[in-house]
């Protein structure tokens, strides 16, 4: 097994057989420039009978074109040519494969020419076998790599999949970048060509689709370490290294055969500026930075493997041969860990953010139910001053009128401030409980809207026991209370109801009690019934839907009960059901 360089890339055969010949052994890589090459393959039969032999050069696709030359004692026997870029002679091809058959006899040599014209990188990987051997190890061949890019399509799609589900970046680019590696590695090791049959000058250029990995894998570490945001300076030197990678791609474009050494060069630089970004990032601590680095050693570790096996300084085996998708395939898993473990963290951030967020939302509750629960008192406040200052003006006012009035004052501001102690504990978790007589908590609240209620001249039938009592929290029961009475109320005034009317009726059953609040102001649209406890929901023009959301969530989480309304005959009942 020897080799010869044609530097000239014109010799014929007659002067390569002239030539003086270099011994190698029958796998071997060769510079960029080693465009032409001659192998010089000498086969001898030992055996006692013919032999039928299959001679494979096994990483043929790569090549724009391949002849063999069969000979004996310097005379041309046979010839066999494969121009990779010509359809009728694709079909030569086995697999990744170019292989001549030819025959031996017993005790014959014969040399075998192989004439290797390549686009780019220069290397050769020879087998021979006999019929069945050849067979099996065009079926087997690969298999590893196989198994690789398998694994990595595998990733690629789940989180692309992952992407459309969530629309975070990073999965997209991640994608992309895994795509664009699996691409160069389905055409590299030769898997396109095998059964897709795609050979040829046409699909060399998807050697250079690396460069689209790699920008992928600058859009991914600027998106998960957020640089526009936090690292502004590595951000503009990633994005001078995207710039770079694609005027390279132009370039190859043009002529991606006499430019590789601005390839070569232009890539060096990038790798130099990228590990300068990830250093800078390693010393202002930036999170997730021990994975990249873990990542990105052994990706370099392995691509400048790649670089030297391409340029011919090392030699042919399975890990120089496939580094660089061996380099991938362990940046990829590190990746991944990487990536799930931003996107808890990112997930992690978003619940606090929703946290926050509910407790603004329970602030706002707090203060729109604190001015409905204020509204009335209020009111009654302002009739009482305006009382006073009226009778007083017509110096008609009583002393003991004076006090009643202040007296009735004073109870209502103690209200409002007890109000927003009540509220505040709805939202404080060192809140207790105690034991009330649920009669009395009902008609001190029933005094409170007393006033509005004989007003509008709406009768309160009260029929609860004096001996039942609860273990719960009065103040906020109360709340309740008079939100419900606030809602008859107004349903009894806008409907015009003759004769208004609140029943307020208790009963014992087992260890519950059911406590029922009934009114005779209209039924409620069966359509709107099951909506009244939703937040912002209500059935009066400007209601804010406020009171009942509250008021059951209040029952419910606090209080351990259940709230819920029916329509009875010409109105509405509300119900709750207290464990004792």
């Amino acid at each position: 097994m020897a080799y010869y360089v044609d530097e000239s890339k014109v010799m014929d055969f007659e002067s390569i057989q002239q030539q003086d010949f270099t011994a190698a052994p029958n796998k071997k890589s060769f510079s960029h420039y080693d465009t032409h090459l001659w192998l010089k393959v000498e086969v001898s039969n030992q055996s006692a009978k013919q032999q039928v032999l299959y001679l494979h050069h096994q990483d043929a696709y790569r090549l724009k074109q391949i002849t063999f030359y069969e000979t004996q004692n310097n005379v041309l026997l046979n010839s066999f040519d494969i121009n990779l870029s010509n359809d009728l002679d694709r079909a030569e091809m086995y697999g990744t494969a170019a292989i001549y058959k030819f025959t031996l006899e017993q005790n014959q040599t014969k040399t075998i020419y192989i004439q290797a014209t390549s686009f780019i990188y220069q290397y050769y990987k020879l087998a021979l076998f006999d019929e069945k051997h050849s067979a099996q190890y065009l079926v087997s061949s690969h298999l590893i790599i196989v198994i690789v890019l398998s694994i990595l399509t595998g990733l690629m799609l789940y989180h692309f999949i992952l992407y459309l589900m969530t629309f975070f970046k990073e999965y997209l680019y991640y994608s992309l970048y895994l795509f664009f590696n699996v691409t160069w590695g389905s055409y590299e090791y030769g898997l396109l060509g095998k059964y897709f049959g795609w050979y040829g000058e046409v699909y060399a250029v998807l050697h250079f689709i690396v460069i689209f990995s790699i920008i992928s894998l600058g859009l991914f570490i600027k998106s998960v370490f957020q640089m526009p945001k936090f690292y502004p300076t590595e951000n503009r030197f990633i994005n001078i290294m995207i710039i770079m990678l694609i005027m390279n791609f132009s370039y190859i474009l043009i002529n991606p055969y006499e430019i590789l050494f601005i390839f070569i060069i232009v890539m060096n630089i990038v790798a130099i500026m990228y590990m300068g970004v990830i250093i800078s990032l390693y010393r202002k601590k930036a999170q997730f930075i021990s994975y990249v680095i873990f990542a990105q050693i052994w990706l370099i570790i392995f691509g400048y493997t790649a670089l030297v096996f391409y340029q011919g300084f090392i030699d042919y085996n399975f890990w120089t041969r496939n580094s660089w998708i061996l380099g991938i395939f362990v940046d990829t898993f590190a990746f991944s860990y990487l990536l799930s473990h931003r996107i808890k963290t990112l997930q992690e951030e978003n619940k606090k953010s929703k946290y926050k967020s509910k407790r603004l939302e329970a602030l706002s509750e707090l203060l729109e139910n604190i001015s409905h629960q204020w509204r009335q008192p209020l009111t009654r406040i302002n009739a009482s001053v305006m009382r006073i200052g009226l009778e007083m003006k017509k110096n008609k006012m009583s002393n003991v009128n004076i006090d009643k009035k202040l007296n009735d004052i004073e109870e209502l501001s103690v209200y409002l401030s007890k109000t927003i102690d009540d509220f505040k504990s709805l939202y404080n978790k060192d809140r207790t409980s105690k034991l009330f007589n649920l009669r009395d908590a009902i008609e001190s609240s029933i005094e409170m809207i007393q006033s509005d209620f004989q007003k509008n001249r709406i009768e309160v039938t009260v029929e609860v026991s004096h001996d039942i009592y609860l273990n719960s929290y009065v103040n906020e029961f109360q709340q309740v209370l008079q939100v419900i009475f606030n809602n008859a109320q107004d349903a009894l005034i806008s409907n015009d109801t003759q004769n208004p009317h609140v029943l307020i009726v208790s009963e014992k059953r087992d260890k519950e009690v059911y406590l029922q609040i009934s009114n005779n102001g209209g039924e409620i649209d069966p359509a709107f019934i099951g909506k009244i406890f939703d937040a912002h929901f209500s059935t009066k023009q400007k209601g804010e839907g406020i009171g009942l959301f509250m008021s059951q969530k209040i029952v419910k989480e606090l209080m351990d009960a259940t709230l819920t309304c029916h329509n009875i005959p010409h109105g509405v009942c509300f119900e709750m059901v207290f464990k004792l």
